[in-house]
């Protein structure tokens, strides 16, 4: 007669395999965390790749103002999203047209969904302020994924040197004082930088072809590959704690920046710390960006620092930078 298994060997065989599968699904688990962050890490990358790649052979192809170029740039303020727009002229690419000597104009910047896109044109006259971001709409997709697109310049009348790590401050702001000082452009204007005031970068009107531009992007991975999860309490424009859910993994590398909120309007709070599913806003410059007035990083890059509801979405950024001299 042949014994079968008792009770408790049974049960002792069921603790042995229960145990050993949790670990398994534990490593599974943070094996598959690992690989989507990872999956973000690379998709960011491949897009900053392809997005920094074209913006410098762009540059590379700049015509300086001593040839007749000219230089645009300026925030985009309607919906508060401090992004830029920034154009300039270029010669033409394409050998095979009849003339090979044409000159052409591109900008640059995110259109009314918030992506950013590249638009071609013959002259400046096919744009103005009050329509750019609806005519950025028609130009090329170049990613879906960008959060924010700045440009900071230097070289220009405000900054002699041309040294663009001076050239801290936003673009809009660079040229503010310049404004003000010169009275071709504009007299009476304040000298504190104002988003919404009706001045842009031009060099049409009178303002110096910069030596050389930071341009800054902020990508989030796109819709497939984007960390995103929901702040848990109500936020203040003020507090520097940030309580939220479903973020795993979040990097704290210098230069670490969240979205809050979804949409044009949303704010970009830089950070330093994530610890207990508590995000710690940035209050050192050395450790990432701030607002200048406040020396926290509540509504940086312009945007504005806002009240948020709870369950409001949260979306992890990656910093990427281009400096580029320009020819003169």
């Amino acid at each position: 007669m042949r014994r079968g298994f008792t009770l408790a060997e049974v049960l002792i065989s069921l603790m042995i395999l229960s145990v050993t599968a949790t670990a398994m699904i534990g490593t599974l688990m943070a094996a598959t965390r690992l690989f989507r962050e990872g999956e973000v890490g690379r998709s960011a990358n491949d897009t900053a790749m392809s997005v920094i790649g074209q913006l410098n052979q762009d540059l590379d192809s700049a015509i300086p103002s001593t040839q007749g170029g000219d230089f645009y740039a300026d925030v985009v303020d309607e919906s508060q999203s401090g992004d830029c727009v920034v154009g300039w002229t270029i010669a033409n690419p394409d050998p095979r047209t009849a003339d090979v000597n044409a000159r052409l104009f591109v900008l640059w910047g995110r259109d009314t969904q918030g992506d950013l896109r590249r638009r071609v044109f013959t002259n400046m006259n096919g744009f103005n302020r009050s329509n750019v971001r609806s005519v950025l709409s028609n130009g090329a997709l170049i990613t879906d994924d960008c959060e924010f697109f700045g440009a900071w310049l230097a070289g220009t009348k405000h900054n002699d040197s041309g040294t663009i790590v001076i050239a801290r401050v936003p673009v809009k702001d660079t040229w503010w004082q310049e404004v003000a000082e010169n009275s071709s452009v504009n007299p009476g204007f304040p000298t504190q930088p104002q988003i919404g005031q009706p001045t842009a970068f031009d060099t049409r009107s009178g303002f110096t072809y910069p030596s050389a531009v930071r341009v800054v992007l902020l990508l989030d991975g796109g819709n497939r590959n984007a960390k995103r999860g929901i702040v848990t309490t109500k936020l203040d424009p003020d507090d520097t704690q940030i309580p939220v859910a479903g973020l795993q993994g979040l990097p704290t590398v210098p230069g670490s920046v969240l979205a809050i909120g979804d949409g044009q309007v949303r704010e970009l709070v830089g950070y330093s710390s994530f610890a207990g599913n508590i995000v710690q806003v940035t209050q050192d410059p050395s450790r990432g960006p701030v607002e200048m007035s406040s020396g926290i990083g509540r509504g940086v890059y312009r945007s504005p620092a806002l009240s948020h509801i709870r369950g409001t979405e949260v979306r992890s950024c990656r910093q990427f930078s281009l400096i580029k001299a320009l020819p003169h």
